[in-house]
């Protein structure tokens, strides 16, 4: 991963790397998520979220999240911390 500004570099399962915006890092039950917007493909105003972990002071790791309750929880607070900001249909 590398960062540009508020864009971040993912690398996928291909080791393509793709951009996304960094919208917000959202705290929920003791884990840290980050509200990502693809940069690339379609504007379908989809947002990824994905939990990040330390890896040490200079590289994080961002892991899927597979519970629905939680992408729900934490897309709903970021929702209500952005509310003024962002534009949710």
């Amino acid at each position: 991963m590398s960062e540009d500004n508020n864009l971040i570099y993912l690398t996928d399962d291909e080791g393509n790397e793709e951009p996304y915006s960094f919208l917000d890092l959202v705290e929920y039950d003791g884990c840290e998520y980050a509200v990502l917007y693809p940069e690339s493909g379609e504007d379908d105003g989809t947002v990824e979220i994905l939990r990040v972990e330390d890896l040490n002071d200079d590289e994080d790791a961002y892991l899927p999240v597979e519970s629905e309750e939680i992408l729900d929880a934490v897309f709903n607070l970021f929702k209500e911390r952005n509310k003024d900001s962002l534009d949710f249909e």
